[in-house]
């Protein structure tokens, strides 16, 4: 069973509210943000590519740049963005599908 957290509206048997736990005999889903296992429908895909990425996607996006010798401001610039926090997922999707094909740097920075 999966804890599905405090329920304020659990009664007990005698009719008083309890706030105990609730529990739930399906298995936890790892994404949320879809009811079931069917594919996202054109409205849910393109909200999720407007919003705003998450501090794992920012991080990777700084180790390409490290890695490739990007710099943020170019990357920034190309998106009509001042940070690169406000990338969206739709625009990270891109940059990572570009950084794909992009070399290495030549000069790689040296952590002395």
């Amino acid at each position: 069973m999966v804890a599905t957290g405090d329920d304020p509206e659990a009664e007990s048997p005698d009719g008083k509210k309890t706030g105990k736990k609730t529990y739930s005999n399906q298995p936890a889903r790892p994404n949320k943000a879809l009811p079931d296992d069917r594919p996202p429908t054109d409205a849910e895909a393109e909200k999720y590519n407007d919003t705003q990425i998450d501090k794992t996607k920012l991080a990777s996006i700084e180790a390409e740049l490290d890695r490739t010798g990007v710099k943020a401001a170019l990357l920034a610039k190309r998106y009509g963005i001042i940070n690169l926090a406000l990338l969206t997922n739709g625009q990270w999707a891109d940059a990572m599908a570009n950084f794909k094909v992009t070399p290495n740097r030549k000069n790689p920075k040296l952590d002395l």
